[in-house]
């Protein structure tokens, strides 16, 4: 039904109609508000969850960088071998700008045991010196830590 004019010119509402598309749109505005913020909340959150993951990995390859370093060197093992303790290894730094990582390692000499692929039998086998390595790394502008150990062993006399 369509409103009408009275005879003094007013311009009237069917009786039903008084203004109830105005507070259901309101409402159809309010829930597409609050569907909006709850996606920009979703979508921060997932950004803070791949950056955190990505220093992370920076952090992990920084500290495996410095396991790599320090069981390459044979200063290391030498060092480690003449010591009763841990033995400081190369300090390693990884990546670029503010997501660089710096990564240091220890190195143990845990003994002598029998190389891999030497009967036990046989009193002419390679000896084989054990190590352990342990790296630890922070990426400093998220502080991202990461540690890891490895065992290293180096065959000779």
């Amino acid at each position: 039904m369509i409103g009408e004019y009275s005879s003094t010119g007013v311009y009237r509402l069917p009786p039903r109609q008084r203004g109830a598309v105005l507070v259901i749109g309101l409402l159809i505005l309010l829930v597409m508000t609050l569907i909006g913020v709850t996606a920009m909340s979703t979508a921060t959150m997932q950004e803070s969850m791949s950056v955190n993951g990505m220093n992370a990995n920076i952090a992990f390859q920084a500290a495996e960088s410095a396991v790599r370093a320090a069981t390459s060197g044979i200063t290391t093992a030498q060092t480690a071998m003449s010591s009763t303790g841990a033995v400081a290894g190369p300090t390693v730094t990884y990546g670029t700008g503010s997501l660089t990582a710096v990564g240091n390692s220890q190195v143990t000499y845990v003994g002598i045991s029998l190389a891999t692929g030497w009967s036990l039998g046989k009193e002419t086998g390679g000896k084989a010196h054990q190590f352990t390595v342990s790296s630890t790394s922070t990426v400093a502008a998220a502080n991202a830590r990461t540690a890891t150990n490895q065992g290293w062993a180096s065959t000779g006399p």
